[in-house]
């Protein structure tokens, strides 16, 4: 039997192809297609063996597979990397086994949407409640694939996660049960034509998409003098000169937004009066609106702040970070409040790196008609391209364009379709830091349908599921199985 269908180098191979896969779809900077395929392996081998035998399969997947993001985030802590792997460990475990349990109990045409409507779900329960919000989602696995993320102005990243998924679980179910299903041509034929109305709207709503009102914006970044302030107490004095003589350069060469990234430096309650002004005189000699970036050290909290100053050097906005990176930012005070001004004739909303990363921020933007959000962010280099496509994920699903200027990472523009317009990264290596200068465009202000119904699609999947779960069984006949010899790993 070497080499048939529940044989153990059957299993064994079928276990490297998806750990192979999902090293490449599941990383810092993934190839969105290989997360469309990566599944696909697992779930037959899984079919093919018994329960032990697909845990362990399953498992060891898991773990090859969460070994590119686990190492990747080596710099940010070992904690982190350690909890990322278990939690991908958990969450693979659950959900393959879960979608075996399905597949082998019944032949019904709906066994396919098991997998995809599961994904869906556990990726709506952990955004909701986790302290990191987004991060992890699949659904940031296809930033590249533009008509595939379009979907989440519909259904948020639920529905991104549910159509790669979808794709996966067809192909498996098709290769294993073939025609020994009820009504497979709907059993298939659903699933694809699903698949074909969701990437055909993705390509429709692209089409006529690009032009429109833009804004000339610019973005500095001083990642090795914001690290030596950090780490060595120097005097905050000499930074903000270097960015003053940056956001200069800028103004002179025709931007009239200049925004800088999250926590420049540090100031007590007492002086932030006197940074405030100095920031105000910048704004107004360089008739420019500035948004900066700043930490404020109160008597008994930290504030994680994003100034806005108007082109007569006031204070316009004054907005706290709402969502705080665990364990690293501890100190800090979270903001309640979304905070949106005037520039011009466009509506702008202000919010901070990890604020990002929490899509109820962009529905409330949304409806509130913001044409554009500035957000001053801080990452960690090694995560630096998978931390701002979480940004310009969110503003697919809001419907607003995204201007972010991060230390450590990328200064980039997006449009609300997910195009990233223009983008250069910040300079560890170079002590004169990276100017960054783009044509920014302006949303219509009108909320997606995403951002007025909220996790509508992901919700409606966990209803689904526990249906499936605690049901007796799924409408329609149960079926002895009918598949290949199992292989029992015991």
């Amino acid at each position: 039997m070497k080499g048939s269908p529940g044989s153990v180098p059957f299993l064994a191979g079928m276990a490297l192809l998806s750990a192979a896969l999902l090293n490449l779809g599941d990383t810092l900077h993934p190839a969105w297609w290989a997360m469309w395929l990566a599944p696909i392996p697992m779930l037959l081998a899984s079919f093919r063996c018994s329960g032990r035998g697909a845990a362990l399969l399953i498992a060891v997947v898991a773990l090859a597979g969460a070994i590119g993001v686990a190492t990747g985030l080596m710099a940010v802590g070992i904690v982190p990397s350690i909890l990322i792997t278990v939690g991908r460990l958990l969450e693979w475990l659950g959900i393959g086994l879960g979608t075996r349990r399905l597949v082998l109990k019944s032949r019904h045409w709906a066994v396919p949407f098991a997998y995809p409507i599961l994904w869906a779900a556990v990726d709506t329960v952990l955004t909701r409640n986790l302290p990191d919000g987004a991060s992890g989602s699949l659904a940031f696995s296809q930033m590249d694939a533009l008509p595939v993320i379009q979907i989440a102005a519909v259904a948020g990243q639920a529905g991104i996660v549910f159509l790669i998924a979808l794709f996966a679980s067809t192909v498996a179910v098709a290769l294993h049960r073939g025609r020994d299903i009820e009504r497979p041509a709907l059993a298939y034929g659903l699933p694809a034509v699903l698949l074909v109305a969701a990437l055909g709207y993705g390509t429709w709503r692209l089409t006529g998409s690009e032009g429109g009102e833009t804004v000339p914006v610019g973005m500095v970044a001083l990642d090795r003098s914001i690290k030596e302030y950090v780490s060595s107490g120097t005097p905050a004095a000499p930074i903000w000169a270097r960015y003053e003589a940056k956001v200069a350069a800028l103004a002179a060469q025709g931007a009239r937004i200049v925004v800088l990234p999250e926590k420049i430096a540090r100031v007590d309650a007492d002086t932030a009066p006197a940074l405030e002004a100095r920031l105000g005189a910048i704004a107004k000699a360089q008739a420019i609106h500035l948004v900066a970036g700043l930490s404020i050290d109160a008597p008994d909290h930290g504030e994680n702040r994003s100034w806005l100053f108007g082109l007569d050097g006031t204070l316009e906005g004054d907005y706290a970070k709402q969502h705080m990176v665990p364990h690293l930012e501890d100190e800090y005070r979270p903001g309640t409040e979304a905070v949106l001004r005037m520039i011009g004739d466009a509506r702008f909303g202000l919010t901070i790196c990890k604020d990002m990363d929490f899509p109820p921020l962009g529905w409330r933007y949304s409806l509130e008609g913001a044409q554009a959000l500035l957000v001053p962010a801080w990452d960690f280099d090694a995560d630096g391209w998978y931390h701002d496509r979480m940004a310009v994920l969110l503003g697919v699903e809001s419907g607003i364009p995204v201007i972010r200027s991060a230390v450590q990472g990328l200064m980039t523009v997006s449009d609300r379709y997910g195009r990233v317009l223009a983008e250069a990264p910040s300079s560890a290596s170079d002590a004169g830091g990276t100017l960054f200068l783009a044509a920014a465009p302006l949303g219509d202000g009108q909320p997606t349908f995403y951002a007025r119904f909220g996790d509508w699609f992901g919700w409606t999947c966990v209803v689904l599921w526990v249906g499936m779960l605690f049901g007796r069984r799924l409408p329609g006949r149960r079926s002895a199985i009918k598949s290949p010899e199992l292989l029992q790993i015991e």
